[in-house]
């Protein structure tokens, strides 16, 4: 349980990280 806990927390961690560096490059001016 412990584990698929941790598995989900750093999936999540990941995705939005991820996420942040995408609307990051998107909304930077070319």
């Amino acid at each position: 349980a412990d584990k698929d806990r941790q598995t989900v927390f750093i999936s999540l961690t990941v995705i939005s990280l991820v996420g942040c560096f995408l609307l990051f490059l998107i909304r930077k001016p070319d």
